[in-house]
């Protein structure tokens, strides 16, 4: 309802978990701008918030039309720093066996499609379905993509010398 204080305690909630996800894709000299202008973002499109979703899971989909938006200005790719510390700890042996030093480097082989699903569901930690609502994609292809996405990086990570 536009009240400053409460849209305070939603950024002393989200800020440190949206600030890691803006500096795991933006240069350390960028990333700040960029936090003001996802808040920005947030705070001027929260009167559309329609709560279908959680706060979380539309913030983080303001965030990364805002990275976008950066590297599109900056004619440069999306750069991705990997998924390791996350990964290292799945269930799959191949991710639990490979070092810290392949992973960023198998992820980033990877499609940017795969690279953001793996990063939206081990980093965000977004669920399937929030991730599928977020990119206005089926769930079903979400989940097909996200088992791809495995089967890719583990090949990737089986075919790197240990």
């Amino acid at each position: 309802a536009g009240s400053r204080e409460a849209f305070d305690r939603l950024i002393e909630r989200y800020g440190s978990p949206v600030r890691k996800f803006v500096f795991r894709r933006a240069p350390q000299e960028s990333a700040e701008d960029l936090l003001q202008e996802i808040w920005l973002g947030a705070w001027l499109a929260l009167p559309e918030f329609d709560g279908r979703s959680r706060f979380g899971t539309w913030l983080y989909g303001i965030a990364i039309n805002k990275c976008k938006n950066y590297y599109r200005s900056q004619s440069r790719a999306l750069c991705h720093v990997g998924l390791d510390e996350a990964l290292a700890y799945t269930d799959e042996p191949v991710f639990r066996s490979a070092s810290a030093d392949c992973l960023p480097e198998a992820i980033a082989a990877l499609s940017k499609t795969h690279q953001q699903l793996l990063d939206l569901y081990y980093y965000a930690e977004l669920t399937l379905p929030e991730i599928a609502r977020m990119l206005d994609q089926n769930l079903n292809t979400v989940k097909y993509r996200f088992y791809r996405a495995h089967g890719e990086l583990a090949a990737q990570l089986k075919e790197e010398p240990k």
